[in-house]
């Protein structure tokens, strides 16, 4: 675990965030260790114990798979990406019951998304990424009512409350 001693992931739980977006795994694939599922879940573990206490729907998680990597530099590989940290993010939604992003397919060779490095995203794969995200917390379908949706955004969700 190496997030949790930053300032900025002490400073995230301590606003007590209504959402909470969590995206984790580009970086650990270049020195990859079997713990990144068990260091993953951890992380979503604190996030949820972090839940504003004036809130009824408590606190909202959103895990996302990283995007693709179009270069082999700086030892982050895509095969790394799809066949390690893609199944344990997934593994992590799933056992820990949040929601899941797939920014990676988005960004699958659009080669247009990408600074000169290939490795980092310039202000269009950035923007799609934020679109994605906020598409997101608009409304997931789950049936479930949740933090960031409305009647107006996400009918299928919040029908009842309408």
């Amino acid at each position: 675990l190496s997030y949790d001693r930053t300032g900025e992931f002490q400073t995230s739980l301590y606003i007590k965030p209504d959402i909470f977006l969590l995206m984790l795994g580009h970086n650990d694939v270049k020195r990859w260790n079997s713990g990144f599922q068990s260091d993953l879940a951890w992380y979503v573990q604190q996030a949820k114990a972090a839940a504003p206490t004036d809130s009824a729907k408590g606190i909202r998680i959103i895990l996302a798979i990283p995007p693709w990597v179009k270069t082999t530099r700086y030892g982050i590989i895509e095969s790394g990406m799809v066949n390690l940290v893609q199944p344990a993010v997934r593994s992590v939604a799933s056992s820990e019951q949040v929601q899941l992003v797939d920014l990676h397919s988005i960004t699958v060779n659009q080669a247009n998304y990408y600074a000169r490095d290939g490795l980092h995203l310039n202000r269009q794969g950035y923007g799609t990424l934020a679109s994605a995200l906020f598409q997101a917390i608009q409304c997931n379908q789950n049936g479930v009512c949740e933090i960031g949706e409305t009647c107006s955004s996400c009918p299928s969700d919040c029908f009842v409350n309408c």
